[in-house]
């Protein structure tokens, strides 16, 4: 598996992926209702790359040269060393275990090579899945943000999830079930 930055490259098959999977990403996801060609698709990758200047990744998720979803770095800040993650994955690759391996390698490179000290993910209470992948990976439960994102026609709620370098390291110090992949690869230019 690999964590690849966008590229225009890339806009095809991301299209393909959210034509495909509109459905199920729609309740999660506000921008997909505005996401309805591959022009709109371009100009998404054009602004995140973009944004990389300024502290914010993108990136498709790739098994066997398939893509099957994205992770995202958000709201990076270098002074306060914390950043936000999101992500999602195609419904066939749900539930696979491959969404949990991409956030783990991401955490790994956040925490050892950024030297970050706290990462978040935030989801909405209706989407255990995506709730299952901080608890899995060590996250600890923080709160409740009330009516803090606004999707589908209204305002909705936001779990977050909390992650010190401090847990992570005491956790990675501990015997773990083999749930590496050694050939996991993340292409990522430098943040910093």
């Amino acid at each position: 598996m690999q964590l690849i930055q966008w590229t225009p490259d890339h806009a095809s098959d991301l299209f393909r992926l959210i034509e495909t999977n509109r459905t199920h990403l729609s309740p999660w996801l506000p921008w997909i209702k505005n996401t309805n060609s591959l022009h709109d698709i371009q100009s998404y990758i054009q602004r995140s790359l973009i944004a990389a200047s300024k502290q914010e990744f993108h990136f498709g998720i790739w098994l066997d040269q398939q893509l099957i979803g994205s992770v995202t770095i958000e709201r990076l800040h270098a002074i306060h060393r914390v950043a936000e993650i999101g992500y999602w994955v195609a419904k066939e690759m749900s539930g696979k275990g491959y969404m949990e391996l991409a956030v783990r390698r991401l955490i790994a490179y956040l925490f050892q090579d950024l030297k970050l000290n706290r990462l978040e993910i935030r989801c909405t209470p209706a989407n255990q899945r995506s709730q299952r992948i901080p608890q899995k990976v060590g996250f600890c439960y923080e709160g409740r943000l009330c009516e803090a994102i606004y999707m589908n026609g209204r305002f909705h709620d936001l779990l977050i999830y909390g992650l010190t370098y401090t847990r992570w390291d005491e956790l990675e110090r501990l015997p773990k079930q083999d749930n590496t992949d050694p050939a996991a690869t993340l292409s990522l230019p430098p943040l910093m």
